[in-house]
């Protein structure tokens, strides 16, 4: 998987440089490296945000430091009181109880961030024009994805897998359906409102969707 993802990053990486050039403050692209035991755990879970508040610093020599920075960060393994990194492991460990702690992977949504937030328009259409949460999805096939990104980006998810119809399941969560995603293809709100809210029971509400299996009939679409 890791080798199939480098050729992916590195026909994009001076994209990705372009891209830097002709705009300010856009941070390092979010790339992958699919770590150990992954491809063994009972269900194999992609968590998607939204952009970094910043990733990396000047500019990168080429692909292997991007990915390096990736694999230093260890899936937030010294962010573990922000909200979204508790949701995150906490709904590795419903689903894979008896897995390593940091076998499931993380990607976002929009690749990059800019003065540490969400891009301007015409660097996020460039950025994501690029396809590659689409491309990291076929190549490392997880068996369910939870896209944290909250409705205000539900544009975007739309615009990134193309006529994708959102199920309402409950208040805050969404089933995601393409013919490129995994039937266990969820949206909720970001974890940092799921806290505020006191919603923090979602994450069981996903993880008894996923071992629940594939449901026979299909809820009212959302429109």
């Amino acid at each position: 998987m890791n080798e199939h993802l480098r050729v992916l990053y590195e026909a994009a990486f001076p994209t990705f440089g372009e891209i830097a050039a002709g705009s300010e403050k856009v941070s390092w692209p979010l790339l992958l490296e699919v770590p150990e035991g992954y491809s063994s755990v009972p269900v194999k879970l992609l968590v998607v945000g939204q952009e970094t508040r910043g990733w990396g610093s000047g500019v990168p020599r080429d692909v292997e430091e991007v990915v390096a920075l990736y694999r230093a960060f260890e899936l937030g393994r010294w962010y573990r009181a922000t909200p979204f990194w508790q949701a995150v492991h906490r709904l590795h460990r419903l689903l894979n109880p008896d897995a390593p702690p940091r076998a499931f992977l993380w990607s976002n949504l929009v690749k990059v961030s800019q003065h540490k937030t969400r891009p301007s328009p015409v660097v996020e259409e460039a950025v994501c024009r690029l396809g590659l949460l689409r491309a990291e999805i076929r190549i490392t096939r997880p068996d369910a994805i939870v896209f944290f990104t909250g409705s205000s980006y539900d544009g975007r998810l739309r615009e990134t897998f193309p006529g994708a119809a959102l199920d309402r399941l409950s208040r805050f969560v969404s089933r995601v359906r393409h013919e490129e995603l995994p039937w266990h293809s969820y949206r909720t709100s970001h974890p940092n409102y799921l806290r505020l809210s006191g919603n923090w029971q979602v994450l069981e509400e996903i993880a008894s969707q996923v071992a629940g299996g594939r449901e026979p009939a299909e809820p009212g679409r959302c429109t």
